[in-house]
């Protein structure tokens, strides 16, 4: 492995993704949106009980940016590399796949984590130290927990067009039950054994200052899921490779 390399790459990665409307669109999006209902939304429809306006956006977009954007700025990128050779170019010079795979991770992780930041101020919340802490490890976990479902769909893919066949069905239920779970039981019972359903319930924990923000259950399906998905990742990547 050589640092140089992953470097080049990772700055190459980074112009790549900023010029890629169609990998940043969630995170674009999520802070357009956050400005928007900030100053336009008068109450919060899906909130939970007691929860107020500012939190509830803070809630909702924090899951569209970490989740949308988890999957796209991993996917669409990786079938957009294969789809015109590209990896398979670098493959065959001097870049391995494991130096590949940490540019590719790097630049999205970055952009994704300090739009996370940013939604903070501008949904209206402040936070205290402790409350930053755990807002920061939420989203640590949640985004790369999304990035890795996002790279198993771009090794899953041939082509860019491949990945829109993936990614709605498995976006739409991970960002919608939690959003959702307050008004109907079963999605409450769903949003308890997904990640994003765990770190919207944590933020709520935090909103109504709940410690500890997550109970042993929460880390465990945490956990699970996240060794699950790495494995179906090896496997993938295993029987696919990149190129």
């Amino acid at each position: 492995m050589k640092l140089s390399t992953i470097r080049a790459l990772i700055k190459l990665k980074f112009v790549l993704t900023l010029k890629n409307i169609s990998a940043i669109i969630g995170s674009v999006l999520a802070l357009g949106f956050a400005i928007l209902f900030k100053s336009t939304l008068h109450a919060a429809p899906f909130a939970a009980p007691g929860m107020n306006k500012s939190f509830f956006i803070l809630q909702m977009f924090f899951i569209f940016n970490a989740v949308m954007s988890g999957i796209m700025m991993t996917s669409i990128p990786m079938a957009q590399e294969k789809e015109k050779k590209t990896i398979r170019v670098l493959m065959t010079s001097s870049v391995n796949e494991f130096e590949y795979l940490i540019a590719a991770t790097i630049p999205p992780f970055i952009i994704i984590f300090l739009t996370d930041l940013l939604i903070v101020p501008l949904s209206g919340v402040s936070f205290t130290v402790s409350k930053w802490v755990a807002y920061i490890v939420i989203s640590i976990f949640t985004i790369l927990l999304s990035m890795v479902i996002g790279f198993i769909i771009g090794v899953l893919s041939r082509k860019v067009s491949d990945t829109s066949y993936w990614v709605m069905p498995v976006l739409l239920p991970l960002v919608l039950i939690p959003q959702l779970s307050h008004t109907n039981a079963v999605f409450s019972k769903l949003s308890e054994y997904l990640y994003t359903g765990v770190m919207v319930h944590a933020l709520n924990n935090i909103y109504f200052q709940k410690i500890p923000y997550m109970s042993m259950l929460n880390i465990s399906v945490i956990m699970f899921e996240f060794i699950i998905a790495i494995l179906i990742f090896a496997i993938s990547f295993r029987k696919r490779g990149l190129s």
